[in-house]
């Protein structure tokens, strides 16, 4: 979430089948007062996750500020979303307050620890540097690395189980995705040229595919990295496993 002079820029960002992120969409919401109290937080990112189609939050993550009440709505209304708090609205909410060097040399070694015996000793230095920033980040729970380590455990786990249960060479989300594909490619047509790129319509639509780089002018080839419904027909007329 970053605010603008329209409003409040809210960023939705998805992971492909390889696990890469890629912006999904962009979204502006109207700006709140900035008294507004956890009950207006609701009904703001009840908009965000009706105008995103965010549903229980799923795979998906916000970033945000401090904004007071935002953390306690978020969880009540996207309760699987990881939400994080952007480091550059951390950083200049503690500049204000807390000019010197020292405090954000401190406060940027905590925010980068990739392990809780770095992420200590960095809140040490910082409670050396200003006992008041030491208090204002420690509000800022840091369990949540040992949650979130327990989590990627357990997921690592379950996933493996299942593509060991799995008799197909490729994922299962994206078999299922290329097996609606390949239903619906019959309702194509396809124009070929002789070498690598072929023209496909159907459905009101005409996209470039071009089979050498892997791509298609719709770009959901290229920003997944599995082939889309045009990908597909081209694929086929070329007399190429789809799989």
């Amino acid at each position: 979430m970053v605010k603008t002079r329209s409003g409040i820029e809210v960023r939705l960002t998805q992971k492909d089948n390889d696990e890469d992120e890629f912006v999904n969409e962009d979204a502006v919401e109207e700006e709140q007062m900035e008294t507004a109290d956890e009950d207006d937080n609701v009904g703001e990112d009840d908009n965000v996750g009706e105008d995103l189609d965010l549903e229980d939050g799923h795979r998906k993550t916000l970033i945000s500020d401090q904004q007071k009440g935002l953390d306690k709505a978020i969880r009540e209304l996207l309760p699987q979303v990881e939400h994080r708090f952007c480091t550059r609205h951390l950083s200049a909410n503690l500049k204000g307050k807390f000019s010197s060097s020292l405090v954000m040399d401190a406060f940027w070694k905590a925010s980068t620890a990739t392990h809780p015996q770095a992420f200590k000793s960095a809140m040490k230095e910082l409670a050396r540097a200003s006992r008041g920033a030491f208090e204002k980040m420690s509000e800022l729970d840091p369990d949540m690395l040992i949650e979130i380590h327990d989590m990627i455990m357990t997921r690592i786990h379950e996933n493996r189980d299942k593509m060991a249960r799995n008799d197909c060479l490729i994922v299962p989300k994206a078999k299922k995705t290329l097996d609606e594909a390949i239903k619906e490619s019959c309702a194509y047509s396809v124009l070929w040229d002789g070498k690598e790129t072929y023209v496909v319509k159907g459905k009101g639509t005409s996209c470039s595919v071009n089979l050498q780089n892997r791509s298609c002018s719709c770009r959901v080839w290229d920003l997944t990295g599995t082939p889309c419904v045009h990908s597909v027909t081209a694929i086929q007329k070329a007399r190429h496993n789809v799989f």
